[in-house]
């Protein structure tokens, strides 16, 4: 997969961090379920605390991704189970809210919930946590 993007990181005033993304996610390769997806998302953090060694970042944000091409297999619950291909074809925008920051200086954290604004969704909730090491 080849993943162009594009990023903007922006202070907006001393406690205020605009971030925004824009990338395509290009398969290399694969059948006729591979399809370009465009990723885009907007989020907005706020400082509320920063130490030597730990911060905290409530953050709202965003997100979206839209199927470009490609095919889905979809499930038919019947006897005997039958499948059917469909256009992949759609987009999905969520809205997250979380803890951004970062704890022992030289790790990286989050931790959030997100949830589906569209009808078509991937997922109607989600838990999502993330701790990153800088070495």
């Amino acid at each position: 997969m080849i993943e162009p993007s594009l990023l903007l990181w922006q202070k907006l005033s001393e406690k205020f961090t605009l971030e925004a993304e824009f990338r395509n996610w290009i398969p290399v390769g694969g059948l006729n379920y591979s399809g370009y997806t465009l990723r885009y998302g907007l989020g907005l953090s706020y400082d509320l605390y920063q130490g030597e060694t730990f911060s905290v970042k409530p953050v709202s944000e965003i997100i979206g991704w839209s199927t470009l091409r490609g095919q889905q297999s979809d499930f038919i619950d019947t006897l005997p189970t039958s499948q059917v291909t469909s256009s992949a074809q759609s987009t999905v925008i969520e809205s997250a809210w979380g803890l951004r920051g970062t704890v022992w200086g030289n790790c990286d954290y989050y931790t959030g919930f997100s949830y589906a604004l569209t009808s078509t969704t991937w997922f109607q909730y989600n838990l999502r946590a993330e701790l990153r090491w800088r070495y």
